[in-house]
């Protein structure tokens, strides 16, 4: 890893900036530069975003935020990590730390990994992580990899479904909720992951279960049909909330759902929330009139 330069050489590097009609002139730069060690994670991102923009400028904007890696706070470091994915040129610096003894290191090279253009290139090692002993690395290496999900190499890989499903089951709740999101990122590659998240219906925390009723109605209906009976009891439960999401869900599947028709037949009709009603009811025409309600 090469040298962070001093405090002395960056400001003679700040001098070197001349104002111009084609980019900021010096004072703008070091305005964006100043937000890049300040409290406003929005702003710090923004600077970044411009500052990558502006070659000369990007040697310094480097610097300092990698200097932030070593911030006492961790809001800090995590938006420095961010803005470090938005250089090119650092992208070698945070692949790097993916493979650091420090585990909030590796969590770091993560987060700015994600927020690279050039992601995909460490698919194999944040594929890796997944199976890191550190809970805070699991989930930063979960979302990094749903940020690639779309690249061709990455859903090549054998073995990404398998591990993300294995981590639906996770101790940690955070990492199950976001092992399912990024599995319906994989598409016609995530079925076989369906009764790992068919299984977290019945899970005891309210926003985990909703994250997989939202995985399920994602899915391709064929293949979640298998999870229909886990969701018609959900239909009874006392949140207003979970009996709409898995009324939709149910209707997302289709003719398959069939067996909820009676439930959803009894909500449409008295159920006492407005929306669950109405959710019960395009559920029922879905199922026994596919393709005649509009998307």
């Amino acid at each position: 890893m090469t040298d962070i330069p001093t405090p002395a050489h960056l400001l003679g590097l700040i001098r070197q900036f001349r104002g111009g009609e084609s980019e900021p002139g010096k004072d703008a730069i070091a305005g964006l530069l100043a937000k890049l060690e300040g409290e406003d994670s929005a702003g710090l991102l923004e600077a970044a975003q411009d500052l990558a923009r502006i070659e000369p400028a990007s040697e310094v904007a480097i610097a300092l935020l990698r200097r932030r890696l070593d911030h006492a706070d961790w809001d800090a470091r995590f938006s420095a990590a961010c803005g470090l994915g938005c250089f090119e040129p650092a992208f070698p610096i945070l692949h790097a730390m993916l493979d650091d003894e420090d585990a909030q290191r590796r969590a770091l090279g993560a987060v700015g990994t994600s927020c690279s253009p050039r992601a995909a290139d460490a698919a194999s090692d944040l594929i890796r992580l997944l199976e890191d002993p550190d809970a805070e690395v699991r989930l930063r290496a979960v979302d990094a990899i749903r940020s690639v999900a779309d690249d061709a190499g990455v859903r090549a890989s054998a073995s990404v479904v398998p591990r993300l499903t294995a981590l639906i089951q996770d101790a940690d709740e955070r990492i199950s909720s976001r092992a399912i999101a990024a599995l319906t990122a994989f598409g016609l590659a995530a079925p076989p992951a369906v009764p790992a998240i068919a299984s977290l219906l019945r899970h005891p925390v309210y926003w985990v279960r909703c994250e997989a009723i939202g995985a399920l109605a994602d899915m391709d209906a064929e293949a979640v049909a298998t999870a229909v009976p886990d969701l018609i009891p959900l239909l009874r439960s006392t949140l207003a909330e979970e009996r709409s999401a898995a009324a939709e869900a149910l209707g997302c599947i289709g003719p398959a759902a069939a067996a909820s028709q009676d439930e959803l037949a009894r909500l449409g009709g008295e159920d006492p929330d407005e929306m669950v009603r109405a959710y019960a009811l395009e559920a029922l025409a879905r199922i026994r009139n596919p393709g005649t309600i509009d998307e």
